[in-house]
């Protein structure tokens, strides 16, 4: 069977509004909801070091309330009754927000949206304050030192970057934010050509159309966000620890990886899926079945336009982490060094198409997929990306693993309790790398 019939049961589709908005449309008749996401290109990678922290803010605040719906309760009446829940979050590279909705309400629901990101009367702004103050403090310790391992590990791969900054910011940054700020924000980041809309499901391609023209017309035209490229020399390797009292430690793993504009990608998604896809995948037979090293343990490619990390995670008792260590890096230096049994790759390469299908059936996975790529000029279909993943071969893969299975690319990061012998022997690891 061919992609493209596999494929078959989705139509893609392009518009742009007259103020440069671009909006993807992604029809899916076979289903009864759709969803309307926005993608914009703004978050902590777009910021100076005195605005950090601000776009994350700024995505709180489009809750607060619109001039029709003057409060947050008002906004969030209005959208149950449309049948949905607005839903956002901010990255280092773009903030989203998204509602999924029954296909009556979807034209309604567009006229929302626009009005959540182009007419916000930030209501509220010192009770908003607060709430961001106690998310900070979620990944804080008792002096005031991050606990975060995402950002732990950031700012060690990307290390005077932008990326490898905090989204939320620091907690001096938001007490000091006020409405001149976000509107700042809002104008600069929330225009025309740095936004993309995205919507999926059932929905009529015309009508939609002329909702978005209609709603968004009022959004002024504005300029696509730019920022720092990210470093390509190597960073590593490095260990770094953070005390902790607690039970367990949690361990991270992290080396540079492809991002969504390296041809290289493709194969390192299969790297990972020949590594963690699954209980017979060795991270989880080696490090779970086998050994018991660990409950808790998993792999994730992060990704950005020019730059990525491959992460290996786990949460385990204090004297099983440089045990677990020990055993992703084996695993690791094998995946590079031996190569890949056919049998083994067919399946993650059976997977992988698979996971694609998958897409067929969730509107808002189809946004993600269509939308963030759109927000970067990048855009390949579902069933382009299953044919390129079916095209790789076991030589693909050995390639991309001896170029991110690399000391010089290496940062172990751990949270927890850990005595100096056991930092030591992490030490000791990452300068052996994989």
């Amino acid at each position: 069977m061919s992609h493209d019939s596999i494929f078959k049961d989705y139509q893609l589709g392009r518009h742009t509004a007259a103020n440069g908005l671009r909006v993807v449309l992604v029809r899916q008749p076979h289903l009864h909801r759709g969803t309307i996401s926005a993608y914009v290109g703004a978050g902590s990678r777009f910021e100076r070091v005195e605005d950090n922290g601000l776009s994350h803010f700024l995505e709180h605040m489009v809750f607060r309330g619109t001039a029709r719906f003057p409060t947050a309760f008002d906004l969030n009446v209005a959208v149950e009754l449309l049948g949905g829940t607005l839903v956002a979050s901010t990255a280092p590279d773009a903030t989203a927000l998204s509602v999924s909705l029954p296909r009556e309400s979807l034209e309604r629901g567009v006229e929302l949206v626009a009005e959540v990101l182009t007419r916000p009367i930030f209501d509220a702004i010192d009770v908003e304050r607060k709430i961001l103050v106690e998310e900070i403090r979620e990944d804080l310790d008792e002096r005031g030192r991050s606990i975060d391992i995402d950002f732990l590990s950031r700012r060690r791969l990307w290390p005077d970057h932008p990326l490898g900054r905090s989204v939320t910011g620091p907690i001096e940054n938001v007490m000091r934010f006020g409405e001149a700020d976000l509107r700042r924000c809002l104008d600069e980041r929330y225009c025309a050509r740095n936004t993309v809309l995205c919507v999926a499901g059932s929905f009529d391609v015309d009508a939609i159309a002329d909702a978005v023209d209609r709603a968004f017309s009022p959004m002024r035209r504005g300029a696509i966000s730019r920022c720092e490229a990210a470093p390509r020399g190597p960073t590593g390797p490095s260990a770094a620890h953070v005390d902790k009292t607690g039970s367990q430690t949690a361990l991270r793993l992290a080396f540079r990886a492809p991002g969504l504009d390296d041809p290289d990608l493709d194969a390192a998604e299969l790297l990972l899926r020949l590594l963690d896809d699954g209980m017979s995948t060795p991270l989880h037979r080696r490090v779970f079945e086998d050994r018991g090293l660990a409950y808790d343990v998993g792999a994730d490619l992060e990704t950005y336009a020019d730059t990525g990390a491959l992460n290996v995670d786990a949460v385990c008792s204090h004297e099983n982490v440089v045990p677990v260590a020990e055993e992703v890096l084996a695993i690791l230096s094998e995946l590079r060094d031996r190569g890949v049994r056919q049998g083994d790759l067919d399946k993650a390469k059976r997977r992988a198409v698979w996971s694609l299908e998958r897409h067929l059936d969730d509107p808002e996975a189809m946004n993600a997929w269509y939308g963030e790529q759109e927000l970067i000029a990048r855009v390949r279909p579902l069933e382009e990306e299953a044919r390129l993943i079916s095209a790789l071969g076991a030589a693909d893969v050995a390639r991309v693993a001896g170029r991110i299975v690399s000391k010089a690319d290496l940062h172990v990061t751990t949270v927890g309790a850990l005595g100096e012998r056991q930092q030591r022997a992490l030490a000791r690891l990452a300068e052996q790398g994989a």
